[in-house]
């Protein structure tokens, strides 16, 4: 099998296991990016050590990131890519988390500067 067919098949494959386009992962990310920045700005004291409070505050967006993690799940052909893309996304949650919180508390130290949102 040449490289065009395999290129052609994983298209075909991709269009009929409805993986989420580009746009909808972002879609999904960019609402839990929302819901995350409302959380941190709600819960964070400045003091709370940001990874502590980072597994406080992910409750509350939770099925947002669940519905963020299945937009990139789809996207994945076999159960070995589906496996891994489910650990990046595990594994990524509360360190993005934490990044806001750190965003948040720098914005707060310099007002000027601001988050964008």
């Amino acid at each position: 099998m040449n490289i065009k067919h395999m290129v052609t098949g994983a298209v075909a494959i991709s269009l009929l296991t409805g993986c989420a386009s580009r746009e909808q992962q972002t879609a999904a990310l960019d609402a839990w990016r929302d819901c995350i920045r409302t959380a941190v700005k709600r819960y964070d004291d400045g003091r709370t050590d940001p990874v502590s409070l980072a597994y406080g505050i992910a409750p509350n967006c939770a099925s947002l990131y669940n519905e963020f993690g299945s937009t990139m799940m789809s996207g994945m052909i076999t159960d070995k890519g589906q496996d891994a893309m489910r650990e990046r996304v595990r594994a990524s949650e509360l360190r993005m988390i934490t990044n806001a919180i750190l965003e948040n508390r720098a914005a707060n130290r310099n007002p000027a500067k601001g988050t964008g949102s």
